[in-house]
C-alpha cells in the first residue's frame, strides 16, 4: 500500500474490522486514519457502525481466561517504574529548607490557600506601610517648612512690637555703626547696643536683660569732648526693648563713652 491518495470507500469498509482489532501495522494504521478523516461524514458513520459491531462481538474473544496473578504483576511493574522515575527526581527534594516529608511520600510542600492569602496580605501591608511612610515624611517636611515660614513672618512682628517699627531703618542702613555696651559687675546678664547713623546722626538703643524697673530707672548718656549729655531715661521690662534716641550730636565716635546707669548712679553698661 504505497499510494498517498486517500482510501476509497470500499477499502475503508474492508479494513474497518482490522483497524478496530489493531491488526494493521503502524504505516497502514496511520494511512487508514488519514483516509478516514478525509472520507465523507456518511462513510465515517458507516465505518463506526461496522467497527462497533466488531468490537461488541464476543465470539471473537479467546476462550482462555487470563492468569489471576497477571493483575498483580502489572501493578508491580507499574510501581517499579514509578519508583525508578521518582529516584531520578530525589535530589530536587533536598532543595530549600529542611523539613518533614508528607506522609504520602510527596516531596513537594504546596502552600495552602490560607498561606497564599497571608503571603499576599503581607505584601499588601508592606506596600501600604511604605506609602504611609512616604506621606508621613512629606507631611513632616511640609509642616517644618510651614513652621519655618511662620517663624520668619512672625519675627518681624515680634521685633516691631519689642523694639519699634523704626529699628529696620538702623539695622539695614549701610551708614549705621553699631556700638556695643558691655555689662559691669552690677548686671552681668545685661546687654545693649546703640545703632548710630553717621549720615543723619539719628540713634537707636536696643537693650536686653536689664533688671525690671519703673520709669526713669535707667539713663543713657554719652560723654565726648563737648562734655556729658543725658540722651534718654527709660524703664525696663527685663526683656528686649528698643528706644529711638532722635538726633545725637557726637564730636568723635572714637573718643565717645556711652553709659547706662541705674537710679542710684551705678554704671550698668558702658562702651569703654
Amino acid at each position: 500500500m504505497t499510494s498517498h491518495e486517500p482510501m476509497t470507500r470500499k477499502e475503508l469498509l474492508e479494513l474497518a474490522a482490522l483497524d478496530v482489532l489493531g491488526l494493521l501495522d503502524e504505516y497502514e494504521a496511520a494511512y487508514y486514519t488519514r483516509s478516514f478523516h478525509h472520507a465523507p461524514a456518511t462513510v465515517q458513520d458507516e465505518i463506526k457502525r461496522i467497527q462497533a459491531e466488531v468490537a461488541s462481538d464476543e465470539s471473537l474473544l479467546p476462550g482462555e481466561e487470563p492468569d489471576p496473578s497477571l493483575r498483580q504483576r502489572v501493578l508491580a511493574v507499574v510501581a517499579k517504574a514509578i519508583e525508578r522515575e521518582t529516584s531520578k527526581l530525589a535530589p530536587l527534594a533536598t532543595i530549600g529548607r529542611a523539613g518533614h516529608a508528607p506522609a504520602d511520600g510527596d516531596s513537594r510542600f504546596p502552600l495552602p490557600a490560607s498561606g497564599q492569602f497571608w503571603r499576599a496580605a503581607c505584601f499588601a501591608l508592606a506596600g501600604i506601610t511604605l506609602v504611609f511612610a512616604m506621606f508621613y515624611v512629606r507631611a513632616q517636611h511640609y509642616g517644618n517648612r510651614v513652621s519655618e515660614i511662620a517663624l520668619i513672618n512672625n519675627t518681624e512682628a515680634i521685633l516691631e512690637e519689642l523694639i519699634g517699627p523704626t529699628y529696620k531703618d538702623f539695622l539695614f542702613d549701610p551708614d549705621t555703626v553699631h556700638i556695643v555696651l558691655t555689662a559691669s559687675g552690677e548686671a552681668p546678664g545685661a546687654k545693649a547696643v546703640i545703632c548710630l547713623n553717621e549720615r543723619t546722626n539719628e540713634a537707636f538703643l536696643i537693650t536686653d536683660g536689664l533688671l525690671q524697673a519703673g520709669a526713669g530707672s535707667y539713663t543713657l548718656s554719652v560723654k565726648d569732648d563737648n562734655g556729658t549729655e543725658d540722651l534718654r531715661r527709660f524703664a525696663s521690662t527685663g526683656g528686649v526693648q528698643g528706644f529711638a534716641l532722635g538726633t545725637v550730636a557726637v564730636a568723635s565716635l572714637a573718643t565717645a563713652n556711652w553709659q547706662i546707669v541705674n537710679s542710684t548712679g551705678q554704671v550698668i553698661l558702658t562702651s569703654a
